[in-house]
Order: C-alpha cells, then sequence, then structure tokens
C-alpha cells in the first residue's frame, strides 16, 4: 500500500531492522510490514510475510516512525484501505533467448513459486509441433520472470506450452503457447571452444590436414572457411600452392585441406610443404553461421598428428544403458568393438543391443543395451576396448584402453510399500545424497488417500509418514525439490497410482 502526503518525508529507522518495521503493521502488531521506502511524499509498506485481508483493512504507522524535511515528526496514522480480491490470472507476455541453454519468460504478475518452477508445467516443441521430451533441466523464479534451463544447447525455432501456473492469489494461467527462437552467442575458437587440427598421412601421398571448428562455420563471404587465403603454416599461405584443394565436411564443422606432399607431387620443383605434427596453423578471421566471428585477426592452432579415435567419455545413463561418445565420427563400425568392451566384477553382464547415431558436433555417439547389470551405479561396471576394427574416415582404428564409466543414471524407484495406515516406504536403486534432502519436510512428496506429514529421506529408503493411508494411496513425487545420489543425478518425477505392494 502506498502512502501520499502533503509533503516529502523521512525515514526515521533502518527499513532493514525488524525492530523499525515493527512501525508499521496491518490490523494488529502481529502483521508487521516486510518492507518500507520512501519517494519524496510517497510511502510504499509491503506485507509479504501477512497480506492484508480481502475487504477493510487498517494499516497503522507509529507516531515518530517519519518525520518532514523540516524534522516535524509523525503522530499516530491509522488508515482504512479497500482490499479488493484479485481474480486475473496471470498472462505469459513474452519469450526471450538467455543463453545457449536458457530462455527467460515473463508473466504478468508475480508467480507462486511452487507451480511456477515444476518443470512439468512446460512443454518444448519443435518448429514441426513435436515434443521434445526430457529437454528441460529446471525452471527458477524470480518475481514475474521465470528462467527455463535445458539440459543442451539448441538452436533454430521452438514453442513453449504453459500451464497450471498460478499467482500469489491462486489464480491459473490459461494454457499458452509462444514461439522463440535460440541462436549461437558464443565465438568461434573462444575459452573452452577452440579450434583444433590434425594432419593425417604426413609427408605421405594423400597427406590431408583436417581443422575441427567445433561448429557449423560460413562457406561464402569475408568470413567464409573456405577461403585457403585464411590458413598459414610457417611462412606459406596455402592458397599459393599448387594443387592444394579446401571442401567441407563433418555438416559444416570442419573443413579437409589437401595439401600436396613431396610424396604426391611428380616434379620436386612443383609446389609441395610436407607438414609435421606440432607445426602452427594460422588462420585469419572466420565467423560461424550465426554471424559471430573469431575474437581475433588471428587464430593460432598447433597441429596434432591423427593416431586414433579417441574416446571422449562413457556414461551410465540407466540400470541397463550405457552411451560412449567419441571425438570423431566412425565411417567403419564393427559393433563387436562396443559388445566385447562391457565387463563386470561380480555380474554376468551380456550386451543385447549396439546403436550408433550422430550428435550435433558431427561425432559418433554409440548405445549400449545391457543385460544383468540392474543397477543404477557403476561401481564393478568396467568399459575397456582391445583389437578393435572400427575406422575413421582416414583410416585411424578406435583406440584401444580402460575407460572409467561415469555415473549419469538417476536413482529409480524399486518398489513403493504399504506397512501400516501411517506408514509407506519407498525403496530406490541408490542412496540419497542426504545434503538434497530436508528434516520435518514433505521433501516433494504428495500422496492421494490420506494426510502426509513428513518424508524421512535414509539412505535408499523413503519413508513416508501420515494418516490414514490405505493400499491404494496413490504416492507422487516431484522432482522439482531436487533429491539426489551422490553423483548429482536428480530421482525423477513419479506418481504410484497402483495398489501398493
Amino acid at each position: 500500500v502506498t502512502f501520499i502526503f502533503n509533503e516529502d518525508i523521512e525515514l526515521l529507522g533502518d527499513p532493514f531492522d525488524s525492530d523499525y518495521l515493527d512501525n508499521f503493521y496491518h490490523t494488529n502488531k502481529n502483521n508487521p510490514a516486510s518492507d518500507v521506502e520512501v519517494n519524496g511524499n510517497e510511502l510504499t509498506i509491503w506485507f509479504e510475510d501477512s497480506e492484508m485481508p480481502v475487504g477493510r483493512a487498517y494499516v497503522n504507522i507509529e507516531k515518530n516512525a517519519l518525520q518532514d524535511l523540516w524534522g516535524n515528526k509523525n503522530a499516530k496514522i491509522t488508515y482504512v484501505v479497500d482490499i479488493k480480491r484479485d481474480t486475473t490470472p496471470p498472462v505469459l507476455e513474452k519469450v526471450e533467448q538467455d543463453t545457449e541453454y536458457s530462455i527467460e519468460l515473463t508473466f504478468s504478475k508475480k508467480l507462486d513459486d511452487y507451480t511456477a518452477e515444476d518443470i512439468d508445467n512446460y512443454t518444448i516443441r519443435d518448429e514441426n509441433g513435436k515434443v521434445i521430451k526430457d529437454i528441460i533441466d529446471d525452471a527458477v523464479l524470480n518475481g514475474n520472470v521465470v528462467t527455463i534451463y535445458f539440459e543442451e544447447e539448441i538452436f533454430g525455432t521452438f514453442s513453449i506450452v504453459v500451464e497450471d501456473i498460478e499467482d500469489l492469489e491462486g489464480n491459473v494461467i490459461a494454457r499458452t503457447t509462444k514461439s522463440f527462437t535460440m541462436t549461437d552467442r558464443t565465438a568461434p575458437n573462444s575459452p573452452g571452444n577452440e579450434f583444433e587440427a590434425k594432419i593425417y598421412k604426413a609427408g605421405e601421398k594423400g597427406q590431408l590436414l583436417k581443422v575441427f571448428f567445433k561448429e557449423a562455420m560460413k562457406t561464402s563471404g569475408q568470413y567464409s572457411v573456405l577461403d585457403l587465403e585464411k590458413y598459414e603454416i610457417g611462412s606459406v599461405n596455402l592458397a599459393d600452392l599448387d594443387g592444394t584443394t579446401i571442401k567441407i565436411t563433418d555438416g559444416g564443422t570442419a573443413v579437409e585441406i589437401r595439401v600436396p606432399s613431396y610424396e604426391d607431387v611428380d616434379d620436386p620443383r612443383d609446389d609441395y610443404l610436407d607438414i609435421d605434427p606440432n607445426d602452427w596453423l594460422y588462420i585469419a578471421r572466420v565467423a560461424d553461421i550465426s554471424g559471430n566471428r573469431t575474437p581475433t585477426n588471428y587464430n593460432r592452432v598447433r597441429i596434432s598428428e591423427s593416431t586414433a579415435v579417441e574416446i571422449e567419455k562413457v556414461e551410465l545413463t540407466a540400470k541397463d544403458t550405457l552411451v560412449v561418445t567419441l571425438k570423431d565420427r566412425l565411417s567403419k563400425f564393427v559393433s563387436d568393438d562396443f559388445e566385447d568392451a562391457v565387463s563386470a566384477t561380480g555380474a554376468d553382464v551380456r550386451v543385447t543391443r549396439v546403436r550408433q547415431s550422430v550428435n550435433s558436433a558431427g561425432k559418433t555417439v554409440v548405445t549400449i543395451t545391457l543385460r544383468g547389470w540392474d543397477r543404477t551405479t557403476v561401481t564393478g561396471l568396467k568399459f575397456k576396448t582391445d583389437n578393435t576394427k572400427s575406422q575413421n574416415a582416414y583410416g585411424d582404428a578406435l583406440e584401444e584402453r580402460w575407460v572409467t564409466i561415469e555415473d549419469k543414471a538417476p536413482p529409480t524407484v524399486l518398489k513403493v510399500d504399504y506397512q501400516n495406515p501411517t506408514t509407506i516406504v519407498i525403496t530406490l536403486s541408490e542412496a540419497i545424497d542426504s545434503g538434497t534432502a530436508a528434516d520435518n519436510s514433505r521433501n516433494g512428496f504428495s500422496v492421494n488417500g490420506g494426510e502426509l506429514e513428513r518424508a524421512e529421506v535414509n539412505g535408499t529408503t523413503i519413508t513416508l509418514i501420515g494418516t490414514n493411508f490405505k493400499e491404494t494411496t496413490d504416492v507422487s513425487y516431484n522432482s522439482i525439490f531436487g533429491l539426489a545420489d551422490d553423483e548429482g543425478n536428480l530421482l525423477a518425477s513419479f506418481t504410484r497410482t497402483d495398489k501398493l505392494d
């Protein structure tokens, strides 16, 4: 509520001091202000912790809480304020890109954090209207703005469907769909996004230099990566070497430059350049397809020798799924290389399926389905490539080595056990990190059929304490509360609606 006086005023205390805020209250002294602010002759009082009642509210200002600019202090003030209930639902006003991984939703009013931060209330669709599943990682509310964080960077045209979100008065938004566009804002060859270069058949017949830009690049205009004049090794500009050719590859994220070596030319007097590993490649300013240019005019890249297709990471993403990401694209794929790589201590693990795909960076991703590994932890699970036959387009074989498997598998619900009218026990596939749970809290759980008091988290079990539970009680969990295992993998939202165990 804002009071307008007949002259400018000043506060006679610290608005951050709770004792001073006690001078401003509504109805009675049990409802003090949460904040006060003066702007000229206006005094605004907030009651965030104790809202004014609908109808007639009596707002009080104790004496000597204010003064005018001449030092005259106020007498006690009591003012009647007519409060009307807000029945207007919130409206989604705009959707804007925040980063490559996030967008900001601006609403017409402040929102209820429980509904605004529930990622199930948001759906992302691609430009064809198809739902993109599991793309939203988190939703964070700040007043009337919700920031949606994605699991990975996305580019292109999308739409977001918003529903079941409430304002502070409980008014529910109408189901709303708004489109938005995500563009690349990261400069090529910036920190963490550096160019790479590899030489194949160095000094031999068929010598080839490949430059990896990590993202799709411009292939025309001033900043085209297909302009040979932009490439130098030592004091040699590659455009000056007769017989040198360049082409775009890997979906626009790399170029292949064929540079004649001594072995490639018929006459030693012809142009040639034997490229050595560890030579420096200099690239003039280029740009990605979004128009982002390299930060500097010249980009220096150390040339490395290609010897094998490297494994970037191996991840357990579910109790029966391994995902292997390579640093290159395979042109010859031998599934046995991956099937034979999996073993385990204390378990008879077999591979039932091996599938390959290509990610947005143009690299091979191999998904392995397991049988006999029924855990969401990696202890005892092993991955070692040996005698590999898979190759990239340049004849490099898949590297042979032990790889530590990363735990990216979230905990799963094994069973929900009704014990008695006051207790339901949930058993998980692995322990929950106690630091992600709160004492004397429901911790994101709710029930339909009975009344839940609290959810006690202890290792692999979560005990629901309440009253009037039945075997038919529905148990639900909302992942917004962030229960996670020791590796930070979040327990997913779930609802058990069948008869409990």
